[in-house]
């Protein structure tokens, strides 16, 4: 029996999906279409998913763990990268949410958002091409 290729690996690759904790599915789901966009049904029981039309594909899960670090600690559980990073964080900021100040790193501009139950989400607006 012969290993694949990396090459092969990758091609079967299609999408990734990462699972997020929260202690309310629905009130999460709805933060989420409301301030980022994505599309989402609401549904009875503890995992819901939430989509973006670029591919983006999430799980909210009540049955995992809540962040319990000190916030010194707490790093992103995940990061988007987004087209207009100045435009995103203004608008997240007059929605009064907590986002931290855009700093520079590695070629692109980048923010941390804190999401409903404490999770952060890394925002990056880097490499416009690859947008």
């Amino acid at each position: 029996m012969s290993v694949p290729s990396m090459n092969q690996i990758e091609a079967a690759i299609v999408t990734s999906y990462i699972y997020i904790p929260v202690s309310d599915v629905n009130r999460s789901g709805e933060w989420y279409a409301k301030h980022l966009g994505f599309q989402w049904n609401p549904e009875p029981g503890h995992n819901i998913e939430l989509r973006t039309t670029t591919g983006v594909w999430m799980f909210m899960r009540t049955d995992y763990p809540l962040p319990v670090a000190a916030d010194s600690a707490r790093r992103p559980v995940f990061g988007l990268q987004v087209t207009d990073i100045h435009m995103l964080h203004r608008t997240l900021r007059e929605q009064g949410l907590q986002v931290g100040a855009i700093t520079e790193d590695e070629g692109g501009s980048i923010f941390v958002l804190t999401v409903p139950d404490g999770n952060l989400i890394e925002i990056w607006g880097g490499w416009p091409s690859a947008c």
